[in-house]
C-alpha cells in the first residue's frame, strides 16, 4: 500500500512538473531542486502574459489547483492585482462522468437505490464542475437538484494537497524572496477550506442557516435541503427556476431599481446583521425568478 502511494505521488509529480514547464515556468522546477524529475527545457511563448499562463496552467493541473487559485483570487494582500484579475477567471467546469459511476457514488453514500427514491432521475447532468455534477430529479412530486461528487475526486485532491505541502516547503527552503508569503501557511488554510468544500453536509447546513436567517425576509428564497437525501458526497436541494442576474434583459417589465435595492439589503443583512455571508456570489449563484 505504501509503495502504491509513493508510486502515485511520483507519477503525479511528473505530471505537475511537465505542465509547469509547458507554461514556461521550468525555472521554478529547477530552483526548488525537484531532482526526481528530468525534463527538457521548453521556451515559453513570449506573447502570452505570465498571469494568463498561470491561469491556464492551474486549469490544466486540475480541481485542487483550480480551487487554490480561486481562493488566492480573493487575497489582494498576497497576489499582485494583474494576477488577481486573471485568477478570478478560473473555470472549474469539466466533462461529466457517466451515469453508472455517479449512481454508484449516490447509492454507496446514502445506502439506497436511485430508482427506489426518485420518481424520475435524469441521467444527463445539467451542470458539471471539477468536483461534482448536478442532476435534475423528482422526489415525492417535487422537482429537485441532486449534486453528486465525482468518483475518486477526494483521493486526487488529498494526493495533490500532499504535493502542495512538499512544494511549499521547498519554496520556503530554496526561494528566499517567497518566504514573506508563507507558502506552507497558505496550503494549511487551503486544506481547511477544501476539506469542508468536498464534504457536502457542510454546504447543506450552511444553506439551512441561510434559510433560517432569511425566513421572515420577503423577496428572497434559499433552496430547501432534503436532509434524508444528503450526505458527505450527495446534496439534494429544492430546484430553483430562474435566470442569472446578468441575463436580466430577458425579463420584460421588471423593476430593476427594486431588484438592486433588494440585493443590497440582502448583502448588508448577511454581513452586518447575521455575520454569516455567501462567499461566492457570482451570477450562477444569484437567480431572478419569474415572480
Amino acid at each position: 500500500m505504501i509503495r502504491n502511494k509513493i508510486g502515485k505521488k511520483l507519477i503525479r509529480y511528473r505530471q505537475i512538473a511537465n505542465i509547469i514547464v509547458k507554461y514556461g515556468f521550468g525555472y521554478f522546477v529547477g530552483k526548488t531542486r525537484l531532482k526526481i524529475i528530468h525534463l527538457p527545457f521548453r521556451k515559453r511563448k513570449a506573447e502570452i502574459p505570465a498571469p494568463v499562463r498561470i491561469r491556464k496552467m492551474l486549469e490544466e493541473l486540475g480541481p485542487t489547483f483550480v480551487k487554490m487559485g480561486q481562493i488566492l483570487s480573493t487575497r489582494p494582500d498576497l497576489i499582485p492585482i494583474e494576477y488577481l484579475f486573471e485568477l478570478e477567471k478560473l473555470q472549474d467546469s469539466t466533462e461529466p462522468v457517466e451515469y453508472k459511476e455517479i449512481k454508484d457514488v449516490f447509492e454507496n453514500n446514502l445506502k439506497c437505490k436511485i430508482e427506489d427514491v426518485f420518481d424520475y432521475f435524469e441521467k444527463e447532468p445539467i451542470a458539471s464542475a471539477s468536483v461534482s455534477q448536478v442532476h435534475i430529479a423528482s422526489y415525492k412530486g417535487e422537482k429537485v437538484a441532486v449534486k453528486i461528487q465525482k468518483p475518486g475526486i477526494e483521493d486526487k485532491i488529498y494526493l495533490d494537497i500532499g504535493i502542495l505541502y512538499d512544494i511549499a516547503e521547498l519554496i520556503e527552503r530554496f526561494i528566499k524572496e517567497a518566504k514573506i508569503y508563507k507558502p506552507v501557511r497558505i496550503v494549511e488554510e487551503f486544506e481547511k477550506a477544501i476539506r469542508k468544500e468536498i464534504d457536502f453536509s457542510y454546504e447543506g447546513r450552511n444553506i439551512e442557516k441561510f434559510r433560517k436567517n432569511f425566513s421572515s425576509f420577503e423577496g428572497i428564497i434559499f433552496p430547501k435541503v432534503y436532509k434524508e437525501l444528503t450526505g458527505n458526497k450527495v446534496l439534494t436541494l429544492e430546484y430553483i427556476d430562474g435566470i442569472k442576474i446578468t441575463e436580466i434583459d430577458k425579463i420584460k417589465e421588471i423593476d430593476r431599481e427594486q431588484i438592486a435595492k433588494k440585493g443590497t439589503e440582502i448583502i448588508l443583512k448577511q454581513i452586518f446583521q447575521d455575520g454569516f455571508f455567501h462567499a461566492d456570489p457570482h451570477p450562477g449563484n444569484i437567480l431572478i425568478m419569474k415572480d
